[in-house]
């Protein structure tokens, strides 16, 4: 009788440190506060007002959807979330055209492909939807257009 007990008593052990470990090891999604700064059929800009540091432009677009303020579909590929449609108003055909993104954030974009906003050039992001980690106070454009 003790035999199975100590038997039991060890499977809900390993049951319970199994489950644990899955959960604990999970990576959460950043914790962000962000806002629409403006938003029209092929622009949106999103300002970030608060994050831990990673927190993604995903997280970022999440919580404003969370909130009736925006919606956004995505599909996931090999490189992670790729965009197809904001507010209602999806990528063309063959993804031209398509909705790009742009920031503020100097370190996570390129200006050589750049877009002007209120007479400031923008960067082309460096990383998709899910990989780019947003700082506060940066804003964030998407763009409805074609290339």
């Amino acid at each position: 009788m003790k035999r199975k007990f100590t038997i039991f008593l060890s499977f809900l052990c390993a049951v319970f440190c199994s489950v644990f470990c899955l959960f604990a090891c999970e990576k959460s999604a950043g914790n962000v506060k962000a806002s629409v700064v403006e938003s029209s059929e092929t622009l949106l800009v999103i300002r970030v007002d608060e994050t831990d540091g990673e927190a993604t432009l995903y997280d970022a677009m999440q919580y404003l959807q969370e909130r009736g303020v925006i919606t956004f579909e995505t599909q996931s590929g090999a490189y992670g979330e790729m965009l197809k449609s904001i507010n209602g108003k999806e990528n063309g055909k063959n993804d031209n055209p398509c909705w790009l993104s742009y920031t503020t954030d100097e370190t996570r974009s390129n200006t050589a492909w750049g877009y002007d906003y209120q007479g400031k050039t923008l960067g082309s992001c460096n990383y998709g939807v899910s990989s780019l980690t947003v700082e506060t106070g940066n804003l964030y454009v998407w763009v409805y257009q074609s290339f």
